[in-house]
């Protein structure tokens, strides 16, 4: 999991780099488009290109949210996984009222 949150957060730094250029180039273009006006049909392909571009950029930017989202998930099982495990395996005798509450609190979670 270590590997995949490195990757993710390599990817986010690409596309940070990416938006930047993408933003750049935006504001070029939208300033052309105000200078020229909107009779300038390559300038006008362009900047439809830039609004794919920016749809791409987002859609990736939601995907690598979503796979964080799920290493974080994943990692929250695994902790209440062992939790769960030493609380169970507590001799009886030996859990507190507190205990047993958070043993209680926990199967739900594990479901």
């Amino acid at each position: 999991r270590l590997e995949q949150a490195q990757i993710i957060q390599r990817d986010r730094s690409l596309l940070e780099q990416k938006m930047i250029e993408f933003e750049r180039d935006a504001a070029d273009v939208e300033m052309q488009l105000r200078t020229n006006g909107n009779d300038d049909k390559e300038l006008l392909s362009q900047f439809l290109e830039l609004v794919n571009i920016k749809n791409e950029l987002t859609r990736r930017e939601n995907e690598l949210h979503l796979c964080e989202k799920y290493l974080q998930l994943l990692d929250e099982q695994d902790q209440i996984d062992r939790d769960l495990r030493y609380l169970i395996e507590s001799q009886s005798g030996d859990k507190s009222v507190e205990d047993r509450k958070e043993e209680e609190d926990l199967i739900p979670e594990e479901v």
